[in-house]
């Protein structure tokens, strides 16, 4: 098949493309290359038509028969009017090349598309709003069942490493806590102890879009959304707690266990009574923890639609959290490993 792949550069794209090696893939690029890639067009998700001139957007859908849909502003601290044009108009311009191809569509989209994550006791020094993603993502969403263009929906979680190394091309928010809580910044955690956090490494999401790509398009009375997601699953938050400070007592550097605080508690109590005396780039820090905790911890398991295990799971964590170590920590905690 000849496939169109948006995000091709991005931690879940980089996964994708070696599963499609047996078809051509045209990668659409800003700026960055992707690896493994031999045809790519320079272009921009913001723009108009990809930037492109008429005539070229004309040439590119004749060559088309599956679009993959990856691409978009992840960070929650980007301008709202780059969320707005990248992840809103540049779906629009993705159906848009759908329609005049003929083309099936793979929109990949977010697990947490259903998540209201706003705190009203989050203070001015927030500088991540999920609020802003996940509303550009579920209007991204409506954008897609509305068109008319066969499509499926693929809703990942968090993605962590691969599942047997870890590795992966760019830490994630889950990584950068777990390393935020071994070099001893988070003294607290704003997270209550039984509520799921919800993730799936990077190999097991790559196949889920694979399938999607080579399978027969979904009956429209059926649903045409495949939920990426640990579900039932999932692993609690003193559970992944507890696998961080147990992973660096294995590793020779071992941290105090950090309490577990429910983030009402954090405005309701802590804020008036501390945050204050903190200094503005710690005010910062846990608020922007905050923001982020108030998306990916749930109350509820996600809905999921794939088979994974809670062993499954907590293998993965492990392994990503020995990246974690190796990549970030292991200079600095040599000297203080046993011999």
């Amino acid at each position: 098949m000849r496939i169109v792949f948006t995000g091709a550069s991005g931690v879940l794209g980089q996964a994708v493309l070696p599963l499609l090696a047996g078809h051509h893939v045209t990668a659409l690029a800003r700026t960055r290359r992707p690896d493994g890639v031999a045809d790519v067009v320079q272009g921009d998700l913001a723009a108009a038509h990809f930037g492109l001139g008429r005539s070229d957007f004309l040439r590119l859908a004749h060559r088309t028969d599956v679009i993959v849909h990856c691409g978009a502003v992840v960070s929650f601290g980007a301008e709202p009017e780059l969320v707005e044009a990248t992840n809103v108009g540049g779906t629009r311009t993705v159906v848009e090349l759908a329609r005049l191809a003929g083309a099936r569509l793979v929109h990949v989209s977010t697990a947490y598309v259903g998540r209201r994550p706003g705190r009203p006791g989050a203070a001015a020094s927030t500088t991540v709003t999920p609020d802003r993603y996940v509303a550009s993502k579920q209007a991204g969403e409506e954008v897609v069942t509305s068109s008319g263009v066969p499509y499926t929906i693929v809703r990942p979680s968090i993605i962590v490493g691969d599942s047997l190394t870890g590795q992966i091309a760019q830490f994630q928010g889950l990584h950068e806590f777990a390393a935020g809580l071994l070099t001893g910044r988070f003294p607290f955690i704003p997270i209550s102890p039984e509520a799921y956090v919800d993730f799936v490494p990077q190999d097991v999401s790559a196949r889920v879009i694979r399938d999607a790509v080579e399978s027969p398009v979904h009956d429209f009375g059926q649903d045409p959304a495949r939920w990426v997601t640990a579900g039932a699953s999932a692993l609690s938050g003193q559970r992944l707690v507890d696998m961080i400070v147990a992973k660096a007592d294995s590793a020779g550097f071992p941290i105090p266990p950090p309490r577990l605080v429910d983030p009402d508690a954090v405005d309701r109590l802590l804020r008036p009574a501390f945050f204050g005396l903190l200094p503005e780039r710690d005010r910062r820090r846990f608020d922007n923890l905050l923001a982020m905790t108030s998306l990916f911890f749930t109350h509820d398991p996600l809905p999921s639609t794939i088979d994974i295990s809670r062993q499954d799971v907590e293998d993965a964590w492990s392994v990503s959290l020995d990246h974690v170590i190796d990549a970030r920590l292991a200079p600095s905690t040599t000297s203080r490993r046993p011999a």
